[in-house]
């Protein structure tokens, strides 16, 4: 499955399904300290969530933060709103990026720290100070890189709660792929069906029994890059389903069907129907579908192929976490993968406000729940602060992007056919017909 690769599509002139928008501040708006909603604000300069500019390629070693005035008004950058006379004067200070590698031990490692799970390097972003290198004085303003080697990661809940000035991102040339899935394909003994010319049937018993699937839903699979969702609260006769084919790359488009036909197609003898008598001769049947009594995976398999066959893991399902204790400060997660699993970031719970957490240019495809960016628990205009969702790519996940923040910079982002499985409350309770008790009758 190519999990890495932006689908080129989503660029072409006049498609609607890019989603962008910049909500409060423009881009690279970054807290230095609480921004007023309308006057001189003094910000950190360069948008990134460790905003320390280095002058080595790979964004290590000594630098300096600078910062920039700008006039905001309702928390917009508004020039010529400000009093000229009252502006204060930008700032500079050196500072320092702590480049730490994450994986396996290598014989040569560009970087001077290695470690072996990404909640290592996550420990090691914390304010206070830290030893100087090579035995210098200790450093105050300092950032730490959680540089990511290639590769799969199943490492789950890394807790980032009161972490500040700290990027995880993966190593160039490489894709660092946070994994909630599992793959299963040599636990399942395939037989032709008994009905369909190409179709393989495989037993989920052993896999139910053993409590290895939890969830008997078409979403819970993905099959040879293939994931279907299912709805039971769309006001149509047929109820929908939904197939999102991720080897299709740059053309990938969720395809709608109906669940009622596909069950018919596959399970006939289970379902009580006889053959495809009532089946839409255009009717084109999805690439796998399951059956619960008994438990059956049916795949449409390629000519001499067997199917690749992986299940998501609800337990691994949040790949990063901020839990409600101290405020996270200027964390930033860059160019990531998810294939499953997401980013649940929570305010603090006793009031305060966590400042500038930041995704970019990560993608996630398949998450099994919202991505969350809370920046305070408080609600109201100007109770929390900015927020960084930006050139990311969101594919058919089972929710799609929360966030609470005064001042969000969400743009350039391509989601592409999410929530298509999830409750509707709107339309149970507000596009629902009343019953014919419940109608006027004065």
């Amino acid at each position: 499955m190519r999990v890495g690769r932006r689908p080129a599509w989503a660029r072409r002139a006049g498609l609607l399904l890019v989603v962008t928008g910049v909500l409060g501040a423009a881009a690279g708006r970054a807290a230095a300290q609480r921004a007023p909603r309308t006057g001189w604000a003094v910000l950190d300069d360069g948008g990134a969530a460790a905003s320390c500019r280095t002058a080595a390629a790979d964004g290590c070693g000594a630098g300096t933060r600078r910062t920039k005035v700008v006039c905001l008004k309702d928390w917009r950058e508004s020039p010529g709103s400000c009093d000229a006379a009252a502006k204060p004067a930008p700032t500079e200070a050196a500072c320092f990026v702590r480049c730490v590698g994450v994986g396996p031990a290598q014989p040569a490692s560009p970087y001077p720290e290695q470690v072996a799970t990404v909640a290592e390097c996550v420990a090691r972003a914390h304010p206070s100070e830290v030893p100087g290198p090579d035995g210098g004085a200790p450093l105050k303003d300092h950032a730490t890189l959680c540089v990511l080697a290639p590769g799969r990661v199943t490492e789950t809940g890394i807790d980032v709660t009161g972490k500040q000035d700290l990027v995880v991102t993966a190593a160039a040339g490489g894709a660092a792929v946070f994994d909630a899935t599992d793959e299963v394909s040599g636990r399942l003994k395939w037989e032709p069906h008994p009905e369909r010319e190409g179709v393989l049937s495989a037993s989920l018993l052993e896999l139910e029994s053993s409590g290895e699937i939890g969830d008997m839903q078409p979403s819970a699979w993905v099959i040879d890059g293939v994931n279907i969702v299912a709805s039971d609260d769309y006001m149509t006769i047929n109820q929908p389903c939904f197939e999102y084919d991720a080897r299709q790359g740059e053309d990938a488009m969720p395809r709608p069907f109906s669940c009622k036909y596909a069950d018919r197609y596959f399970n006939a003898a289970a379902a009580g129907f006889e053959g495809s008598t009532d089946i839409p001769e255009d009717f084109t049947p999805p690439r796998h579908w399951m059956q619960n009594d008994p438990p059956m995976l049916h795949v449409k398999a390629d000519a001499g192929a067997v199917p690749h066959v992986r299940v998501l893991n609800e337990t691994r399902s949040v790949a990063f976490t901020a839990s409600e204790g101290s405020p996270a400060r200027r964390v930033e997660f860059r160019g990531l993968h998810f294939l499953g699993s997401t980013v649940k970031l929570r305010g603090p719970a006793d009031g305060g406000v966590s400042s500038l957490l930041a995704v970019a240019g990560c993608r996630f495809l398949f998450n099994q729940g919202k991505i969350e960016l809370e920046s305070t628990k408080k609600r109201g205009r100007g109770a929390g602060d900015p927020v960084l969702f930006t050139d990311n790519v969101v594919e058919f996940g089972q929710s799609a992007v929360w966030y609470v923040a005064s001042g969000a910079d969400v743009k350039r982002n391509l989601m592409v056919g999410n929530a298509l499985g999830a409750d509707r409350p709107y339309y149970g309770e507000y596009m629902r017909m009343p019953r014919r008790e419940e109608r006027r009758t004065d």
